[in-house]
Formats: C-alpha cells, structure tokens, sequence
C-alpha cells in the first residue's frame, strides 16, 4: 500500500511500476527498500555516472539485487545471498566464455560491479555477506579485474586521510551496542560508510544523528517526496564542492523515483522550482546570515508550502553539516564511491606527510625534524594543562557562586570595563579576533574526495549564481547581528518545526542537546589523558565561536571565554574551516580545506582522534543550528508578513 501511494503521488500508476523485491523495515520508519520505474538504461548508479549510456539492463538488475541483502535476517538474507551469487556467477560465465564473439558487456557490468562487491567484501556488517564476496572475488580470474582492483591492492580501504585506521572503529566492534546500531545503518542504507564509520567514535552521537537522517530522509515521514529530499541534498553536497557526498546520494535519488535527467543534465532538466531553491540553498551554505523574508516569499510564489520549506530547511543544514564532517575528519570514499583512479592511488601510495611549516626557517634534516616534533610535543602538553587548569578553575569559581577568574591564559581585564549590554557587544566583536585566515600552497592536502571532477558538481550549482563564504561583518549595514534573545532554538525555532513538522523537532533538539553536552569527563592524547575534568566551558566557547562567526549573538555568555579556551590560533582556525567547510578553492581569503597536519598536529593541543572529531562534530552541528535559525527567523518574517497584510 505504502508503495501504491507513493507511485500515485508521482503521478504514475501502481499497474505500470515495478514492485520491490523486497521490503525492509528499520526501526519503525517503514519500507526502505523500493525500485525505481526508471528504464534501467538511463539511470546512472556510484561512479560509474559519466557513462551512464552504456548501462545496461543487466547491471542495473544486478545492482538492484545487491539491495536484497539489506536484511536483518540471516535466514532471508541467505536465501537472497544464493540468488545474487547465482547471477553473478551467470554474468562471470557469459564474461568468460570460449567463444569467436565474447561477451564484452557482461564483461564490463562485471568489472563494474567490482567496486561494490569489494566494499561488501570489506565492509559489510554481516559476516556471511563478507564472506560470500571476498570468495567470489578471489575466484575472478586475473585477467577479469581491472588494474585498480587487482589482488594486490585488495587490503581495506583506508576509512579516513587524518585519523589511523586502529582509531576508526572496525565493522564489527567490540561495543555491542554499536556493532547493532552498524547493522541497522546498513538495513537502513545499504552501507556502512566511511563517514558512519568515524561518527562511530561517539555512537552515542551516530544513534541521535541517524534517527534524525532516517526521519528527515526516509519514505514515509515529512512534507517532501523521497526523491526530492534526495535532490535538496545534492545541491546542497554540490555547493558544499562534497564529490563524497554527491556520488552517495545520486543512486539514492534514482532508487526514489528520481529522474535520470535531474542528474545528466542537472538544474536545466529541473523544474523551477527546485533552481529557486537552489538559489536559496546557495546562500544559506555560504552566506546564511543574507537570507531574509523576500527569499522565502520567492520560494512560496514558485509553489514550495511552508512546510515542505522546513522540511527543506532541515535537509539543507543537516548535509551542510555532514559535508563538514567530511572533510573536517578527511573521510575517504568507499571502494564503490571512488573514482577507480582515487582508489588505485590511495591504495598504493603510502600517506605523505606535509612540508613543515614556512615558520622553520632551518634545515630540517633528520635530526632537526626530530627535535622540532618534540618541541612541538613539549608546547603542545604546557598549552593542553594551561587548559586543563582554566578549566578546574572555572569549575571551583562556579562552585563558589562567582564569575571565571582570569587564570593563567589572562582574558581581558574587567576593570573600567562597559555595562551590558555595550560590553556584550565589544567582547562579542573581539571573539573572532586572532584569526589567521590565509594559506600557503604547499600547506594544503586535499583529500581524495574533496574537489575532483567539477562537472559532477556544477550541474547541480544555479546558472549565473555563484555564492563562495565571505566572513560575517559586523559593521556591514546590509546584513545586522543575529540577536539569540530574540529569535532562539528552544523558544521560537523548535516551536515553528513542530508546528509544520511535528516529528523532526523533538529529534533536532535532542540531537542538539545531545552533541552540545556530550562528555567523557577527560581531555589529552591516550598517553597522557587528564581526567575528572569538566570540559564544558571548552565545549561552551567551540559552540558559541561557531555561533559568532555566523552573527549570532548569546547577550547571556561571556565571550571573554573563547578566547581563554580557545586561545591557540591553530583551533580557532580549524573550528572555523569546519564551521564554513568547502571543499573547493579558496574563497573570500580563506582556505576552507582542512589539511592533514594541521589535524594530526592537534591545533596546539595534546588530543586523542576521539576528541578531534568530536571538536568537528560539534563545530559542524553548532553551524547546523546557525544555519537554521537564519532560515527559521526568515520563515517567520514572511509569515508574520503574509498575515500582516491580509
């Protein structure tokens, strides 16, 4: 029934639609797994979309059969694993065989299927689905793989460019809890991504983001159709320069109902509007702070209805979110994401570090690197106890009724200082000083996935509208400060979504709360781990320097504690590139890309990779919030005006 209606909603009938092989339900959200109606020859499917002309029948059906095996149960999905491997077998045998006329198009469905049997092989939850792969890989004759699928290159693909694969958590951890919440993501998605993979350092962070992704992107729930969800994610992974993000969503798309053209020739095959969202979507990943009501009476006279709107607005903060987890954490693409080029290169090049730093002015030899890595080590841990104890003290002047004391990372003095809120605006100003926001050339790695075939990219970007980041100005006139006791999350924002959305709000907020208080109570690398220490002064000044640099101000926080917590350039510098992630050239005088040093290096700080993501995770969410809130606030302005006039 859930299907008849959806085929009914886009305008087609349930007699001339293909039904699903299967339907797999993931913790109540409903049917998961559907067929597109789509001629098989015309939908582009990983990255096999340049030539998706040459796609055959065959392939597709093979492709669709690999979703089969998004089954909880092991009794189902065996009998399913019988049936793909049987057909692969077909195909294997059409391929090879000793005839005057070879097949060269099972040949070629077959190598291109490779990538997808290697990440089931390698990274899939079920271990008889891995097991069934990996066998079947390895009875491939030589001459059948490609060069970048080569038995030589078969070890697992590296999850992340900055975070060692033994700090990753594996497919099937030792954490119960997580091992299940992987098999779920699987049924739920038809993969365990890189990018889950390194959210799995904080699962209990994954759960709340997965309940909301599975919530706002699912079949059944919210305003917008699936496939036009999974459009609005596009265009806004395609602003974000996200080829990772991009090259995931399409064959989503396509398995919604999505129309082939929407993704071979882009915007221009797209009604209008989806480009005047697009348009909107520009703005609010680059510049949030500009979009106002006249933006969203636009989008209401191209048809879009207010909820549909939020429902949007949701989608386009939470990729915006994920492109910046991307690349803040140098996720790397999976086996049958990657361009075969990618992952022949990162397969077979060992990780390169980056030139030292330009401030160097020696030699480095072998010698000296060495005792600059200590000195850097040495600096690192003085600067990490400097904010252990910033944060010991705070915790005593709150247990004793009285404002943060000076410490030893001294904030400005109070003496002679002006009355709230003069005062709130100055401190508030001076937040976002100590930036440094240029780049040298040779300081940039870029990882595999970040900027790579542009014309994947620019069909999704509106003609004639290219909006990159510019910083937010406080003294520009054409824009003013976001004032938070004005318009907020909990009293304005979540009431608005619940009102058109019932079910996203309580699961935004939560997953809000939930990254904004998450703590282990320690800080420091695992050699030299400082615990018993409340953190959340630290946490506090990531979440409102993200805030900041979008224009929003908090008149109830002391911005003397950015800069006391956040005093080292290198972190102040990397939250904001997570902040305003971009995977393209620099724009507006800033690199956007985080590099593989300045992680590794910590920003200055003594830290475990653990702690590095979760800076990202709750730079990327804070920017989530920032985002929605420019949006909501402008929502409500076209409201209020709509019933002003009446």
């Amino acid at each position: 029934q859930n299907w008849k209606r959806m085929e009914r909603s886009r305008g087609t009938t349930a007699a001339t639609t293909t039904a699903p092989t299967s339907t797999t339900v993931v913790a109540g959200r409903g049917p998961m797994n559907r067929r597109s109606s789509t001629p098989f020859s015309e939908v582009p499917v990983g990255y096999s979309t340049a030539t998706v002309d040459q796609n055959s029948e065959a392939y597709m059906e093979l492709l669709f059969e690999f979703q089969t095996l998004r089954q909880v149960d092991a009794e189902s999905r065996s009998q399913h694993l019988h049936t793909l491997l049987h057909t692969l077998q077909q195909l294997l045998t059409a391929a090879t065989a000793p005839t005057l006329t070879p097949n060269e198009q099972s040949l070629l469905d077959l190598r291109r299927v490779i990538p997808t049997l290697k990440c089931l092989a390698l990274e899939c939850p079920f271990a008889d689905v891995r097991a069934a792969m990996s066998q079947f890989l390895t009875s491939l004759p030589r001459e059948i793989l490609s060069p970048c699928w080569s038995p030589d290159v078969q070890e697992a693909p590296r999850v992340s460019q900055f975070i060692d694969a033994a700090e990753v958590p594996s497919i099937e951890p030792e954490d119960t809890a997580l091992r299940k919440l992987f098999v779920d993501i699987f049924v739920l998605t038809g993969r365990v991504s890189h990018l889950t993979r390194v959210l799995g350092c904080h699962p209990s962070f994954l759960a709340r983001f997965t309940n909301l992704y599975s919530l706002i992107m699912g079949d059944d729930y919210g305003p917008l159709q699936p496939h036009l969800r999974h459009y609005l994610a596009l265009l806004t992974a395609a602003q974000m320069h996200c080829s990772y993000l991009v090259r995931t969503i399409q064959p989503e798309f396509l398995c919604h109902g999505g129309k082939p053209e929407w993704i071979l020739q882009g915007l221009s095959a797209a009604p209008k509007k989806l480009v005047k969202m697009a348009e909107v979507t520009a703005l609010l990943t680059h510049q949030p702070w500009t979009v106002n009501k006249s933006h969203i009476s636009g989008l209401v006279a191209e048809g879009w209805s207010v909820a549909e709107i939020i429902h949007a607005l949701l989608i386009i903060a939470t990729f915006r979110a994920e492109a910046a987890i991307v690349f803040g954490c140098g996720v790397l693409p999976e086996p049958d994401v990657a361009y075969p080029e990618d992952q022949l290169q990162a397969a077979t090049e060992p990780e390169r570090e980056l030139p030292m730093k330009k401030t160097v002015e020696v030699t480095l030899t072998d010698g000296n690197e060495k005792k600059y890595k200590e000195k850097e080590d040495v600096e690192s841990r003085e600067q990490t106890d400097k904010i252990v104890d910033a944060l010991q003290a705070t915790k005593k002047n709150k247990q004793a009724k009285k404002k943060p004391p000076s410490s030893t990372l001294s904030p400005p003095s109070t003496s002679s200082q002006p009355t709230q809120p003069e005062a709130t605006r100055i401190l508030f100003d001076n937040a976002a000083n100590m930036e440094q926001t240029g780049a040298s050339e040779t300081d940039i790695a870029k990882a595999a996935h970040s900027c790579v075939n542009e014309p994947e990219l620019e069909r999704y970007i509106p003609t004639g509208i290219r909006v990159s980041h510019v910083d937010f100005d406080v003294h520009n006139r054409s824009y003013s400060i976001f004032r938070v006791q004005d318009y907020s999350w909990k009293e304005h924002g979540y009431s608005l979504v619940s009102t058109y959305y019932e079910e996203a709000a309580p699961l935004l907020d939560e997953t809000f709360d939930h990254i904004y208080s998450l703590t282990y109570y320690h800080i420091g690398s695992l050699n030299n781990r400082r615990t018993n220490i409340d953190t959340a002064p630290f946490r506090e000044a990531i979440w409102f320097y993200v805030h900041r640099v979008h224009g929003l101000l908090h008149e109830d926080y002391d911005y003397r504690n950015v800069n006391v917590f956040l005093n080292q350039r290198q972190l102040k510098h990397f939250v904001k590139k997570v902040a305003f992630a971009h995977g393209g050239n620099s724009c507006g005088g800033c690199q956007q890309v985080v590099t593989q040093r300045e992680f590794r290096e910590g920003f200055g700080m003594e830290l475990a990779a653990e702690e590095k993501v979760h800076i990202a995770l709750l730079s990327a969410s804070a920017a989530q919030q920032a985002l929605l809130l420019y949006g909501l606030q402008a929502l409500t302005q076209h409201l209020l005006h709509k019933t002003h006039h009446k």
